[in-house]
């Protein structure tokens, strides 16, 4: 005969301990060893309840709690065969961010994806970046005018080698609205504008104000900067709006001085004819009035070239006959 226990259906209960004998009574030890087998067993109904309630079908339930007969845990006639796989455990619900399911491929228990929380780039006060298939990445260092010389005789150009330079201006940002030139936020700030707004797999190569020169992408592979010459050429931007601030006198004579010396480096290095200097303007393809009308080819080109006769003079001289 089997004892109910309270709160579940009398076919499911255990059976009750059998009767002492006449005149004895029961042992204490048989005591609270059927009340542990009780206890457990209601603590394996409680969950076999909670996953036929999160959507388990019978076969499953039986395989996480180890019935050997599913007769034992048929509380409904409709079975699934799901399985077990996919199947999360009822106290996973407390935690979905880090709940562990069973694996679809077998027993082995695996870790499912979970996103980050939206603000723990900003937390941790890093910006946070999204991967674009074939972005060339940044440099994102600055240089003096010597330095940028010293590191440029240290590149290869093995798989790009560009035929000439183009010539740019940023315009927005102007020197005004960069009083103090461009930052190391800034450069990163342009690193997400050229690869996640614009979708693009690289930017200019330079960027050049008054104080330094920025390497943004990489010298030895090609950028984008002037839709007719990306594959074909360099690209420097210098900061300011040339088409209003002067590029002859103040801190725009300064970024003059500083995309001169920039320029006669690439010529030299990479044996660049300096009058085949383009602006952004002779584009074909393009519409911009860049780099302003303040900025004159003609006299960057020979700037460029009396730079380079300064840094590398010397003549071979005729010996006089003895």
């Amino acid at each position: 005969m089997l004892a109910a226990i309270p709160g579940m259906p009398a076919t499911l209960a255990l059976p009750a301990p059998p009767a002492p004998p006449t005149g004895q009574r029961q042992p204490k030890l048989l005591n609270r060893l059927v009340e542990a087998l009780r206890s457990r067993h209601s603590s394996r109904r409680t969950e076999q309840a909670h996953l036929h309630e999160a959507g388990s079908d019978i076969r499953t339930i039986r395989e996480l709690l180890g019935y050997t007969n599913v007769s034992t845990t048929m509380i409904s006639t409709h079975v699934l065969n799901n399985g077990g796989h996919g199947v999360c455990s009822p106290v996973d619900a407390l935690w979905p961010d880090s709940a562990i399911c069973i694996s679809r491929a077998g027993n082995e228990r695996t870790e499912p994806a979970k996103a980050d929380p939206p603000d723990q780039g900003k937390r941790f006060g890093r910006k946070e970046e999204r991967e674009m298939p074939g972005w060339k990445g940044i440099v994102g260092r600055s240089f003096t005018p010597d330095e940028f010389d010293s590191y440029c005789h240290t590149l290869q150009w093995n798989a790009w080698r560009p035929s000439f330079t183009v010539l740019h201006n940023t315009a927005v940002p102007s020197l005004a609205q960069r009083p103090n030139g461009l930052t190391p936020q800034h450069i990163q700030n342009l690193e997400g504008f050229y690869r996640d707004t614009q979708g693009w797999k690289a930017g200019p190569h330079l960027f050049i104000d008054d104080k330094q020169i920025w390497v943004f992408t990489p010298l030895t592979v090609s950028g984008t900067h002037s839709p007719s010459w990306n594959k074909v050429a360099l690209g420097a931007e210098m900061l300011g709006d040339y088409e209003k601030e002067a590029f002859d006198s103040g801190r725009g004579l300064q970024v003059r001085q500083n995309t001169v010396a920039a320029l006669a480096t690439l010529c030299a290095v990479l044996g660049i004819d300096s009058n085949l200097m383009h602006i952004h303007r002779e584009d074909p393809l393009t519409t911009h009035a860049c780099p302003g009308k303040n900025v004159r080819k003609l006299e960057v080109i020979q700037e460029v070239q009396d730079l380079m006769g300064e840094r590398h003079a010397g003549e071979h001289l005729i010996q006089p006959n003895a």
